[in-house]
């Protein structure tokens, strides 16, 4: 997963204001080593974050969950 600090706009690409994001949503990540997937989704419409931020919570989940064959959720990622 490339990692970036600088924001970037996330928004659903189902909405009809989802032209102005830089980033549609959802959006899959795969990590092979694991064999998991991470999904970043929006509850709100538009959502800003950078990647370096999603990657600390995909860390974290990876950290403490899977290792143990569990799942985990990051969320409030972005404002």
């Amino acid at each position: 997963m490339n990692t970036s600090p600088i924001p970037k706009y996330f928004a659903n690409a189902n909405d009809r204001q989802a032209w102005s994001a830089d980033v549609k949503l959802p959006r899959y990540i795969r990590e092979s080593e694991f064999q998991c997937l991470g999904i970043i989704q929006t509850v709100g419409p538009e959502d800003e974050s950078s990647y370096y931020e999603i990657w600390e919570g995909v860390q974290a989940i990876i950290g403490m969950c899977l290792r143990f064959g569990s799942w985990g959720r990051a969320n409030k990622r972005g404002s």
